[in-house]
């Protein structure tokens, strides 16, 4: 992967995301501190985009995708809860979350599969078809991990938004299985990303405005 940013595109669904699930279930952000730890990942994620690889091998691009969609996000809402965040309150963070841990876990797979497949031995790799599941089935997950955080209150109704994104996500989808070896289908994982990440702190910040 050669993209020295893509990290740092990555990180901007999850911290928006943070933000906002904190201002919907606090009221008031820790403006400061918030900013404050905001930079410092931004720093980090710059220095790592520069003098690291992203991950290829499966178990390291699902850390790395729950180290960036969960963990970070986790820690902003932590820092703006006022310490007021209980054991069942970090599993609705993660179910929260997921929409941005499955798209960038997907951005990253999207990779490897061009990586590590061709068309010349796509049939005797078992591992491609997997691959190719669990790409186009974690969307799905998305949605109802979403409504199960919108069903305890942890999100706001509008957050159901996502749900609009779904077509056009899998029309992507679509696309990339079809021809999973280019690397120009590889950019259709990163659109996905986009509309997942638009329509999910759209709903969002409609939620917020409407609580007011």
């Amino acid at each position: 992967m050669t993209d020295k940013f893509l990290t740092i595109k990555l990180i901007v669904f999850p911290i928006v995301l943070a933000l906002l699930i904190a201002q919907f279930n606090f009221s008031k952000l820790n403006f400061w501190s918030s900013i404050a730890a905001v930079f410092a990942v931004i720093i980090i994620t710059m220095i790592y985009s520069f003098f690291s690889q992203l991950p290829t091998e499966k178990t390291a691009i699902i850390i790395y995708s729950l180290i960036l969609g969960y963990i970070i996000p986790a820690a902003l809402i932590f820092l703006n809860s006022n310490n007021n965040l209980t054991l069942s309150s970090y599993v609705l963070v993660f179910l929260a979350c997921f929409p941005a841990v499955v798209s960038i876990f997907n951005v990253l797979l999207s990779h490897r599969i061009i990586m590590h497949n061709s068309p010349a031995n796509a049939e005797e790799v078992e591992s491609l078809r997997r691959d190719l599941i669990m790409f186009s089935t974690a969307y799905v997950i998305s949605f109802f991990a979403v409504a199960g955080a919108v069903l305890f209150a942890f999100l706001p109704w509008t957050t159901l938004l996502l749900v609009a994104a779904l077509p056009p996500v899998f029309n992507n989808v679509i696309k990339f299985i079809s021809r999973p070896f280019i690397l120009a289908t590889a950019n259709l994982a990163m659109r996905n990303y986009w509309m997942m990440a638009i329509a999910m702190l759209l709903g969002l910040t409609f939620g917020i405005l409407i609580r007011r």
